[in-house]
């Protein structure tokens, strides 16, 4: 099993084990990638394949998925779509998806995947002023 795929089913079992979600109750979750290539797609496969082995029931799964095409101007009108559509949580795929959607969403839970980054996330975080 890849690396990303065991994140997202920990994630997923994080979220069961710590009564924010419920495996039977419908969950819509936003997803906000960086850049259409291999790596990253499998990462977001990964995350999807995560939430059903960790017991979500994948019909009631809803994603809103959102490729920024690397254009970092689009985090805004991505994260607002996704308030619109009252995602629970929030996927970034890729470093600079990660690193902009901290800087700009303070409510929703926000989780990384397909990061690559020289610190700790949690620092990068505090500096965006997220943590």
């Amino acid at each position: 099993m890849k690396r990303l795929e065991k994140t997202a089913i920990l994630f997923a079992f994080a979220l069961l084990g710590s009564g924010f979600l419920s495996a039977a109750e419908k969950l819509r979750i936003g997803i906000i990638r960086q850049v259409e290539i291999k790596s990253l797609v499998e990462a977001e496969e990964g995350v999807k394949r995560g939430f059903a082995v960790a017991g979500y029931d994948p019909s009631l799964v809803t994603y809103t998925c959102i490729d920024l095409r690397n254009d970092m101007t689009q985090v805004g009108p991505a994260l607002e779509r996704m308030r619109k559509e009252r995602v629970a949580a929030i996927i970034t795929v890729g470093t600079k998806a990660s690193l902009e959607v901290l800087k700009a969403e303070k409510t929703l839970p926000v989780i990384f995947t397909g990061v690559a980054y020289s610190g700790p996330l949690v620092e990068a975080a505090k500096a965006n002023g997220n943590a």
